[in-house]
């Protein structure tokens, strides 16, 4: 099993290739050479691996995820930390997770982009 650490910087290949890092690096550049076209979209869904991301982007960066955002090209679906699916899950701990966590304030990139998503 990797980290987190190891799965957003690529690190410890022997268990699995990936490297969340560069997919998100790649989807912001596809996204963004679209010529205006907007026929390409990508949801995410690991909030923890975006956030880290996205602590480290430049101002230019982020204006384009959150005009990417706003154009619904780049879309979130569960807005937890982790999907769902990495331990036994059960609806009522599913709903907990998300809910808590966005009804109180707590997503962590909940001010950066929420301009963009009303």
């Amino acid at each position: 099993m990797k980290t987190v650490d190891q799965y957003f910087y690529g690190l410890n290949q022997t268990i699995q290739e990936a490297h969340v890092e560069k997919i998100l690096d790649s989807v912001l550049m596809a996204l963004s050479n679209d010529d205006g076209k907007h026929e390409r979209t990508f949801t995410y869904v690991e909030t923890k691996f975006l956030y880290m991301w996205y602590e480290k982007l430049d101002e230019t960066k982020r204006r384009a995820l959150k005009d990417l955002v706003a154009s619904k090209q780049f879309t979130f679906t569960n807005g937890g930390w982790c999907m769902h699916d990495e331990a036994p899950t059960h609806f009522s701990k599913c709903n907990l997770m998300t809910s808590k966590l966005v009804a109180n304030g707590l997503h962590p990139l909940e001010a950066e982009v929420h301009d963009a998503l009303i």
